[in-house]
């Protein structure tokens, strides 16, 4: 038997038709192949048919607090510490692993990484993958849920608001937008729960960054 290869893919989703190259390398014998991504689309449509029942879906999230404190070497037995202060830096700051390394080099540091993900995501991973031409609206569109964090909201309405700014875009368009910023993990969706009905609600849903550090970059510091 010979020995086992590994075979690591990093952003395989921007090349065309990789499903094809990533099905083709699961019938060579003693290989396992990992694909990393950054955005819900790699596991979505054809790959995720060719490959059913044949891979392990792994979400790697920003810190916690309590690895953040451990990122940082914070002696948490001691008894003194001040945990408040920490929290608002932990939620004010970032808790993306690369962050908090930037951590002993100021906030500025921070704040362009943090910059350059966000333009990553947009510019790259997003705009040109869906071909979106108004990317003033949809600039506006994150920055208005990201001003609006944890409050209901609807296409329609920010259809509506945005009408009022000068642009019109319609409330389709408005829809597949959050689709695109949920799937590519700059916001969590949160869906409204009928308690009574048991069952979800398909409007009026609420929105949350993936790091609140992201807020700085979107909003302002």
């Amino acid at each position: 038997m010979s020995k086992p290869s590994y075979i690591f893919l990093d952003e395989v989703q921007i090349v065309n038709e990789f499903e094809r190259l990533v099905d083709g390398l699961f019938v060579k014998p003693n290989i396992d192949v990992y694909i990393t991504g950054s955005n819900a689309f790699l596991l979505s449509g054809e790959l995720a048919t060719l490959l059913s029942g044949r891979y392990i879906e792994i979400s790697i999230l920003p810190f916690s607090f309590r690895e953040y404190l451990t990122a940082r070497n914070i002696d948490t037995s001691n008894r003194y510490l001040n945990y408040e202060a920490l929290f608002f830096e932990y939620v004010n700051e970032t808790s993306l692993p690369k962050g908090v390394e930037l951590r002993e080099d100021g906030f500025d540091k921070i704040y362009e990484y943090l910059e350059a993900i966000y333009t990553t995501i947009i510019e790259k991973d997003i705009t040109q993958r869906h071909q979106i031409n108004d990317k003033r609206a949809f600039g506006n569109i994150a920055k208005f849920v990201a001003s609006n964090i944890g409050s209901p909201l609807s296409p329609g309405n920010i259809a509506k608001i945005l009408k009022q700014d000068g642009q019109s875009t319609h409330n389709t368009t408005v829809e597949k937008y959050l689709e695109y910023l949920v799937a590519s993990y700059v916001f969590y969706k949160v869906n409204r729960f009928d308690l009574k009905g048991k069952k979800q609600l398909a409007t009026q849903e609420k929105y949350y960054l993936v790091d609140v550090g992201l807020l700085n970059v979107l909003v302002g510091k």
